[in-house]
């Protein structure tokens, strides 16, 4: 499976996300998770299609 981004992309998607919950900033935190499930969602669906 090849990375559609670099892991530090992913790193800091992550650092966003528990950032937003350590300021206790549940808007913030909800955004940060939606953008990286998104792209999440990107990654795996091009990985998949490469597969076939």
């Amino acid at each position: 499976m090849e990375r559609q981004l670099p892991v530090s992309t992913t790193i800091d998607q992550h650092r966003a996300i528990a950032e937003a919950v350590r300021a206790q900033d549940p808007q913030a935190a909800a955004a940060a998770m939606r953008k990286h499930l998104k792209q999440t969602e990107k990654d795996l669906t091009a990985a998949l299609r490469a597969a076939i």
